[in-house]
């Protein structure tokens, strides 16, 4: 049974599998073949036959069409500074469970071959901080870390941060406090992990004026913004929450990390209100997201076949 902990960052990265196509297409495969993988000793931007790319909006435009080794290079980019983009873990981790990376085993083996990797001592930090806290143990939080001999990251400091609080006095408020002015993708991890974990009753994206700071970072939370923004509408009828998630998931799509079930929402909120949706997506676009909609599908259904299972049965 997954404990808490394990919930609480699942919570984070659920949208990611769900429109992550394992498969890659036959026009994929002579690209792929051409790519030259960023390796974790030589960190750089994949290189091809021909000439030298480090263009990232080339990439985009690729994970865009759910191309696992465009989320792999996107990944490698964030995770190591590369092609212009700024270093974020958080971001890393997205896509790298969007190329069908099982993060728990990349973390195992680059932690074999270099223990001090940043991504390993951000991943396994966390998760040993969650374990005191489900254990009870909260007062082993503060020697734990500075035992740790941890880098100064935002997100470090709002772990020294958190040890601190009063967890019987403090809120989720409080909690959400320690995020700083101008934040990054860690840090928001790290607070709503712990948010999601310390207070499971509670919505995990609540408020959203935090979530949409958390995708300015991390435009994976776009996705989750973009939901929150579509329950509002279906119990107010708001026409404002329709568009603010019409906006949080363009957003989404524009990182190539857009949900294809919330696109498929989206769609039916938008027929239910009368929204012409090529007002706000090219037309182009609303093609290739409704292909990725119908791919996922029948690829679920195929897995789901084989045990016996159909989508129709897991509706009602």
């Amino acid at each position: 049974m997954k404990t808490r902990m394990l919930l609480a960052l699942a919570a984070v990265f659920a949208a990611i599998p769900a429109m992550a196509d394992r498969d890659l297409t036959d026009r994929n495969v002579e690209i792929r073949d051409t790519v030259i993988a960023a390796a974790p000793d030589a960190p750089r931007i994949c290189e091809y036959d021909a000439g030298a790319l480090d263009s990232v909006p080339y990439l985009l435009e690729h994970a865009r069409l759910a191309e696992p080794w465009a989320y792999k290079a996107l990944g490698d980019c964030y995770r190591y500074g590369n092609g212009g983009l700024e270093k974020s873990l958080a971001n890393a981790m997205c896509y790298y469970v969007a190329a069908g990376i099982d993060i728990k085993d990349l973390i195992g083996q680059t932690a074999k071959e270099n223990p001090d990797d940043e991504l390993v001592r951000f991943y396994t930090t966390l998760t040993k901080v969650m374990k005191y806290v489900d254990s009870g143990a909260t007062d082993s939080i503060p020697a734990y870390l500075d035992g740790a001999n941890l880098p100064d990251r935002p997100w470090t400091r709002t772990l020294r941060e958190y040890s601190r609080l009063d967890l019987r006095a403090d809120s989720s408020e409080r909690l959400l406090s320690l995020v700083d002015e101008n934040p990054d993708g860690e840090q928001f991890l790290v607070v709503f992990g712990l948010k999601a974990f310390m207070y499971p009753k509670e919505k995990e994206f609540r408020p959203l004026d935090k979530t949409l700071l958390f995708a300015r970072k991390v435009p994976l939370m776009y996705n989750f913004a973009g939901t929150e923004y579509l329950r509002d509408f279906r119990d107010s009828g708001s026409k404002e929450n329709l568009l603010m998630a019409i906006d949080c998931l363009r957003k989404a799509d524009e990182a190539g990390l857009l949900d294809t079930d919330t696109f498929d929402r989206l769609q039916s909120a938008a027929k239910e209100a009368g929204v012409d949706l090529t007002e706000y997506f090219p037309e182009d676009d609303l093609k290739r997201l409704r292909h990725l909609k119908a791919r996922h599908d029948e690829e679920l259904e195929r897995e789901l076949s084989e045990e016996g299972v159909s989508i129709r049965m897991i509706d009602n």
